[in-house]
């Protein structure tokens, strides 16, 4: 066995690869809500890109003549490479759907649809003479013909993941959607250029499914630190490094709204119903928050029950339909947890100017004073006359 340098730096990479890969997703297991499905295909992608690493390098190995293994073992490394990458590319896709989407389920039917399609054509290419995947050439089993065409359904998926992403990116988040985004783009984008026959070997779509894991990895680790765990939404340390960035950044005869929400009788709530449910009604209006939101508007979770939005909106008119819309709109509103209570809140609002040189501090200060005026008024209305 005569090991090349180029053969050993593949092995060593392979080696560096299984590493990185492991250590993020055990970082990522610890962050699961293992009760919550969505991350069962996170799992399977971890598990069938060992196995993909693994018969990467066996076939690198065989293709420099480097180890001689068996004619069937050499077999074996091509059909589990050509059966996991449309398993990996279509697990991401149904991460992605089930993450993004409420009919994530329905992802699977694609996923066996297409995948018993590719291992149908893996065990045709068996049949002497159909060079479909892989065909006999001197005792020894080389590319077919088609080799491409199982990175092709890759690809199909990958595509399909790019599109839920982008119709799905403004009620997701734009930052949320470029991570998925880059799980998906990095590994289509390394099966795009491994398609050329001169780079077969080379682990590019490796390289991009770890470097996707660690991506992911990091960003667990910020929406932790920046993430309120109940809603989901952005939680107080996030607002107030936004709004310092937004002050620091705006012009002087720029203008931005400050909202702030607080959920009418929610002590109330909890004294009846419980904080279980005092909980569901806090992820509920966090959800209706996010639904009906402006283009451009940032959510967060100040905390107990308020929130607090963020608008580009900054004339008094548009503000106070903005208001109405969203006392309208949440009539409207079907709760998912919490359908025999009825949710309302009261609002306060600022306009900021940069030339009013206001704190953070002074800010909320000044639209919790608001909120609050709201909420004595809105309660001296809903009491009876005499």
């Amino acid at each position: 066995m005569n090991l090349g340098l180029s053969t050993l730096t593949y092995i060593f990479s392979s080696i560096f690869h299984l590493i990185i890969l492991s250590v993020s997703f055990f970082y990522l297991r610890k962050q699961f809500d293992h009760t919550n499905k969505i991350h069962t295909p996170l799992r399977f992608i971890f598990y069938s890109v060992i196995v993909l690493i693994i018969s990467g390098t066996g076939l690198r190995l065989v293709s420099t003549e480097t180890i001689a293994f068996p004619v069937a073992i050499n077999g074996m490394f091509f059909v589990l490479s050509i059966i996991t990458l449309p398993v990996v590319a279509g697990l991401t896709f149904c991460f992605i759907t089930e993450t993004m989407t409420k009919i994530g389920k329905h992802c699977y039917y694609a996923f066996f649809t297409v995948n018993a399609i590719n291992i149908i054509l893996v065990g045709i290419s068996f049949i002497p003479g159909t060079n479909i995947y892989l065909q006999l050439a001197n005792g020894d089993y080389v590319a077919g013909k088609f080799i491409s065409l199982f990175f092709i359904f890759s690809l199909a998926y990958y595509l399909a993941s790019i599109v839920v992403i982008l119709r799905n990116w403004i009620r997701i988040g734009r930052h949320e959607s470029f991570i998925l985004l880059m799980l998906v783009l990095l590994p289509a984008v390394g099966s795009v250029i491994q398609m050329h026959p001169s780079l077969y070997y080379f682990p590019l779509t490796i390289m991009g499914i770890v470097l996707s894991f660690v991506i992911l990895a990091m960003n667990i680790q910020h929406s932790n630190a920046s993430t309120d765990y109940l809603t989901g939404l952005y939680n107080r340390r996030s607002l107030t490094m936004n709004l310092r960035k937004k002050i620091n950044s705006m012009r002087r005869d720029e203008q931005f709204t400050v909202f702030m929400l607080d959920i009418d009788g929610f002590k109330n709530i909890n004294d009846t119903h419980g904080h279980l449910v005092g909980d569901n009604v806090l992820h509920e209006l966090a959800d209706y928050l996010r639904i009906i939101r402006k283009n451009g508007d940032s959510v967060f979770r100040f905390g107990g029950d308020e929130f607090v939005i963020i608008s580009q909106i900054s004339d008094e008119k548009e503000i106070k339909d903005y208001i109405k819309f969203m006392r309208d709109e949440l009539k409207n509103y079907v709760p998912r947890l919490t359908k025999d209570i009825a949710l309302d809140f009261s609002v306060g609002f600022t306009i900021y100017e940069k030339s009013s040189d206001k704190s953070v501090v002074e800010i909320l200060i000044e639209i919790d004073d608001y909120m609050y005026r709201d909420k004595r008024l809105r309660a001296q209305k809903k009491k009876p006359k005499n």
